[in-house]
């Protein structure tokens, strides 16, 4: 294992995004939502200019499809990491974000861009829950559909300390590195991939399994580094598969104890 200056060979194979990172999905949800309100007028915004009109849906729909996915990740944090928790974080942020997008409408109504009279509360909340429901329904099933196919949810990691190591789930001998990627993990080993709910934290190795965490993102097996390579001031551990990990500067001494620079 040797450092390799940015100037020569290297590999830069990156793991692809899970499908929560892709923000291509959500933004087609968003985009067709206020495209379809737009040309129909819906809610009676046919009143409205063109541009009025445009501008309008555009902040609406947004905050229908993107605020139930934010609760849902944030929920997610302080679930179980298993299938009954995805469920509990989805339905939490589907309930919270009905009267949340309730009170955001509401508010806009004070404003010129829906010069309106205000509703009473009680025929307000149904009335905006239900296209809250559908949409936040709709978005996060694509999430879960992707779940069933992608997410091993025979792992299951314990976040309590006072579990032993066998029961949160070990990185195992044939683990070459680990990805957090906000509240889910992708496992590589020498057999595939796979991916699993929960924090690098939450994860423990194994009695005979060397490694080390050269970034808060990253867990990484010693036997799977084949160099270092300086990439300006940063440096970047290049692995067996030719995957780049970055090196955060507070743990760089990690590298040098492993003779990489």
């Amino acid at each position: 294992m040797s450092l390799i200056d940015a100037n020569g060979p290297k590999q830069t194979a990156t793991p692809s995004s899970l499908w929560h990172h892709d923000a291509g999905l959500l933004c087609g949800v968003w985009l067709f939502m206020t495209s379809t309100f737009v040309v129909g007028g819906a809610y009676d915004t046919d009143e409205f200019a063109l541009l009025h009109r445009i501008a309008f849906w555009l902040l609406t729909a947004a905050l229908v499809v993107f605020q139930p996915v934010i609760l849902e990740r944030l929920f997610s944090r302080f679930t179980p990491a298993t299938l009954v928790g995805a469920w509990l974080a989805a339905t939490g942020a589907v309930l919270v974000a009905i009267p949340v997008v309730a009170i955001e409408i509401h508010l806009l109504k004070s404003t010129p861009l829906l010069p309106r009279a205000a509703d009473p509360w009680i025929q307000f909340i149904p009335f905006v829950g239900a296209p809250v429901l559908i949409v936040a329904g709709f978005v996060l099933f694509l999430r879960f559909a992707w779940e069933r196919r992608h997410l091993d949810y025979k792992t299951q990691l314990s976040r309590s300390a006072n579990k032993p190591a066998s029961a949160r789930g070990p990185i195992g001998p044939e683990t070459l590195y680990v990805r957090s990627q906000d509240h889910y993990l992708e496992i590589t080993t020498e057999g595939g991939r796979r991916f699993i709910r929960g924090r690098l934290a939450d994860l423990s190795t194994g009695s005979d399994v060397f490694g080390f965490t050269p970034h808060r993102s990253w867990w990484v097996a010693d036997r799977a580094i084949e160099s270092c390579r300086r990439d300006g001031r940063d440096l970047r551990l290049v692995l067996s598969d030719g995957t780049d990990v970055p090196v955060s500067r507070s743990r760089r001494e990690l590298v040098r104890a492993r003779g990489l620079i």
